[in-house]
């Protein structure tokens, strides 16, 4: 696994100190889309747990009375904690326990703990110690949780490295969209790149690459009339997404000529979400044949 492109050569080395030493938790600091959840992947798979499970844990989806069960099922591999600083002070506690004792109570009876040898890595958008001032987050397991603590800059204070993110992003994006005679981004899409914050950071500039590479119809760049009418009050995420998605999937019919078999072997999506998706999209295989 390659490493992450979008850090300093400064937290690299810190990623790499925080995969060789894989007894001590990680803590990942910074805003919503700058990477964290990749970088704690790649951490994991850097590590010698990289054949034990990697499980996240993330509240909106997993009720407060089931983390121990998930924290058993990681086993001796890596168990991400999603966005730890937003937890109640009663889960705060269980992840606590975890680092102290290496074990969990179950429910409905406490006793006898279950050990649990996962490694803990946690990410944050939040100011934990601002929190933690105010009784909103344990000040121990911040302290614990800070063995390894990584802090993201946003994309909008990293300006100078902007040009090196973005022709990385874009190359494996014209990889998967196998568009590789797309080689760049024209001076007017670098200007116009250079001068916007980028809000919603490096997942808003994926998600606008990606979208402008599956429109673009050049024969080496991507020019302004590819981008979609991105800013921080115009563009919709998900209808993003499903732009590019429907656009993606256009393109995937056409070069396997309306074969849906070669085009799901192509795309590495299994054939039943394929025709789901095409549903979805009103998308008609017989219109590429």
């Amino acid at each position: 696994m390659k490493m992450v492109h979008f850090i300093s050569p400064e937290q690299r080395i810190q990623l790499s100190q925080a995969a060789l030493d894989d007894r001590k938790p990680v803590l990942l600091v910074g805003e919503s889309g700058t990477g964290k959840g990749a970088l704690a992947n790649w951490i994991h798979q850097q590590s010698a747990r990289s054949d034990q499970p990697l499980l996240t844990i993330d509240l909106r989806n997993s009720p407060p009375e089931s983390i121990p069960d998930l924290l058993i099922q990681a086993g001796a591999g890596t168990v991400v904690i999603h966005e730890i600083g937003s937890w109640p002070l009663r889960e705060q506690k269980t992840v606590l326990q975890l680092l102290e004792t290496h074990s969990v109570a179950t429910l409905p009876d406490p006793e006898p703990r279950r050990l649990v040898q996962a490694r803990v890595i946690a990410t944050t958008g939040h100011d934990l110690a601002g929190r933690v001032a105010a009784g909103l987050f344990n000040a121990e397991l911040l302290r614990r949780l800070s063995a390894f603590k990584i802090e993201i800059p946003n994309l909008k204070s990293r300006k100078d490295e902007l040009p090196q993110i973005t022709e990385t992003l874009l190359q494996e994006i014209v990889h998967d969209l196998r568009k590789s005679h797309l080689r760049g981004i024209s001076p007017e899409v670098a200007t116009k790149f250079a001068v916007y914050d980028w809000p919603a950071n490096l997942r808003e500039l994926r998600n606008v690459l990606k979208l402008a590479a599956a429109r673009a119809t050049g024969d080496s760049t991507i020019e302004i009339g590819d981008l979609p009418d991105f800013g921080a009050e115009k563009l919709d995420f998900h209808a993003t997404r499903e732009q590019f998605e429907k656009i993606y999937l256009c393109e995937l019919l056409k070069s396997c000529r309306g074969n849906l078999k070669d085009a799901s072997r192509a795309s590495r999506i299994e054939l039943g979400m394929l025709v789901a998706k095409m549903n979805q999209y009103g998308i008609e295989p017989h219109s590429f044949q």
